[in-house]
């Protein structure tokens, strides 16, 4: 491969190059040693001590085959990560093998004239194919680019600016640093160490002990206002997973598990009687809708299903059916605010920790009882983010409606968006469709990271920030790759007509030979076919809106 290499470049004066091999992870280790030893005279070597003083080479690994390799070259040697490069694969030469195996069945039983003929037939037929599609393919290309570089720049500068601009000015410092010299620190390579398992079944050992504490008996003594509402938010919560709990039961429950929910909503019951006491002091009027024959049938007849199904009455779903203190109403809007910010906060550590026990799982665990452990870690890790989610809903669904109640408008859905089920998705790791990723709107609000972050979250933001920026400059170069591509496109076209009509002229002048007057008009005809093609491709280009944003600088001279 050295001698390959070198013959290929020996009479080049390319002095910046990069290096696209199956395994250029192996090749390019003593690389310099290897050209400074076997060809001392080639132009990769000068007088001085580093070969690379006026020669910059950059190692890559194709993209179709560096998810083989191990996890550290997934870093070092992508394209996804590299300037320069568009969105190149390095995966071109490996294409024709698509075309050139389905004639295995034939030529294996050819001679090597014929094989070789046949197969020539085919490459030739297939270069033309390409050739003629050339203007289709650029133009749907340039149209990708230009509508994902869009996508990609907002994307990225959405999460510059909720970032801390230190950091990002930080990071942005340390990714340059690493393109311009690959011996840098990777800014794309995590740093932190990741948890063990045993540290993670203790950390939800202790999250389960934090929500036991929370979740104490109701104190049937004079409280404040806002911790009255504060305790109807936590018998919301307890309603919502003995519904849960009541639904998983199924038709064939054991009189166990049965006896273990009627127990749960026992304590359920006496806390809603204790809560509605306390709540009838600040809210009166709510008597009346327990007075509703509906209401009041549930309430007098305490079953397993009438007791979760019994309505809390605070502020946001009493709403405008009865009077209620507005201060109760501003009380329930700023706990409801607190409650979505934490419920985001507890859906982003539970979407991190699944990431973790699925790349763990996938990685070490073998065996049935290791599979066994892996995924009842994961399945609790889900019913976490199951629960963080449906408690943000509840959440949104009563700031909306007391938003018009107390005149709020409609600012805070900004921060507060609705959340479907296709944003409930942790943060990205590099692998297929990089180019083509964002992240969800949960790892895109203000304030994300602070003093008190951990300081995992704010190595993984710093990875997912490099990627961004990967991305949008990438499609930034690809609009400049395709613009110059589709100018050598219509300067090839142009030449090669002119040489067809040379060829035509040659034969009309100087050759005296019967066949000359056909052999012209075949370099004419030929001619006319370039020409075409390049007047159909100007046109065909000619349409395509060229509006973009955060374009590269060295984007705007090829606009001509």
């Amino acid at each position: 491969m050295d001698y390959l290499f070198y013959s290929g470049l020996k009479n080049t004066s390319i002095r910046r190059m990069v290096i696209s091999y199956d395994i250029a992870c192996q090749w390019s280790i003593n690389f310099k040693t290897r050209m400074k030893t076997c060809f001392p005279e080639t132009w990769l070597v000068n007088d001085t001590s580093d070969m690379t003083t006026n020669v910059n080479l950059r190692f890559l690994v194709p993209k179709f085959h560096l998810p083989a390799h191990v996890e550290k070259c997934h870093q070092d040697f992508s394209f996804n990560y590299m300037p320069m490069v568009g969105r190149t694969d390095g995966e071109g030469p490996e294409r024709g093998w698509s075309r050139i195996n389905d004639l295995s069945n034939s030529t294996r039983e050819m001679g090597p004239g014929s094989r070789q003929d046949t197969i020539e037939d085919n490459m030739n037929d297939s270069n033309w194919k390409k050739v003629t599609t050339m203007g289709l393919i650029l133009s749907r290309k340039l149209k990708t680019a230009y509508h994902e570089n869009n996508i990609q720049y907002q994307a990225w500068k959405q999460m510059s600016d909720i970032l801390d601009p230190q950091q990002v000015s930080l990071w942005g410092h340390e990714v340059q640093a690493w393109e311009a010299d690959p011996t840098q620190p990777n800014p794309f390579r995590p740093r932190m160490n990741e948890p063990t398992q045993a540290e993670v079944r203790l950390k939800l050992a202790q999250k389960d002990m934090q929500e036991i504490l929370e979740n104490g008996s109701v104190v049937n003594c004079h409280i404040s206002p806002s911790a009255m509402i504060n305790m109807g938010f936590e018998l919301e919560d307890a309603k919502r997973k003995l519904q849960s709990e009541i639904q998983s039961l199924g038709p064939h429950a054991t009189s166990l598990q049965q006896a273990q929910c009627q127990e749960k909503l026992n304590i359920l019951y006496r806390k809603l009687i204790a809560w509605f006491e306390i709540q009838a002091i600040y809210i009166p009027a709510v008597a009346t809708l327990r007075a509703q024959p509906s209401q009041a049938e549930r309430f007098d007849i305490p079953n397993m299903i009438s007791i979760a199904n019994m309505e809390v009455w605070i502020p946001s779903s009493i709403g405008n059916k009865v009077h209620c203190d507005q201060h109760l109403g501003e009380y329930e809007w700023l706990l409801r605010e607190a409650q979505a910010h934490d419920s985001l906060e507890s859906l982003r550590q539970n979407l991190r920790l699944r990431d973790f026990l699925q790349k763990r799982k996938k990685d070490w665990a073998r065996g049935v009882r290791q599979n066994t452990r892996s995924q009842a870690l994961i399945n609790q890790a889900n019913t976490k983010i199951a629960a963080s989610a449906a408690k943000y809903r509840v959440a949104r669904i009563a700031l909306g409606q007391l938003a018009p109640i107390l005149n709020k408008g409609s600012s805070w859905m900004s921060g507060l968006c609705k959340l479907r089920e296709s944003d409930i998705e942790g943060l990205p790791a590099e692998g297929w469709g990089e180019g083509w990723r964002t992240l969800s709107w949960i790892w895109m609000i203000a304030g994300i990271t602070n003093e008190s972050s951990p300081p995992q979250l704010i190595d993984a933001l710093r990875v997912q920030w490099c990627c961004a920026r990967a991305r949008h400059l990438q499609w930034s170069e690809e609009i400049s790759l395709l613009k110059e591509e589709m100018h050598h496109v219509l300067t090839y076209c142009a030449w090669y007509g002119q040489w067809w009509l040379d060829q035509a002229n040659r034969y009309q002048v100087e050759n005296c030979d019967p066949l000359s007057e056909g052999l012209s008009a075949y370099a004419l005809r030929q001619a006319n076919i370039r020409f075409a093609m390049r007047g159909h491709f100007a046109q065909l280009w000619l349409k395509i809106p060229s509006q973009g944003v955060g374009l590269s600088d060295h984007t705007d001279d090829l606009d001509d």
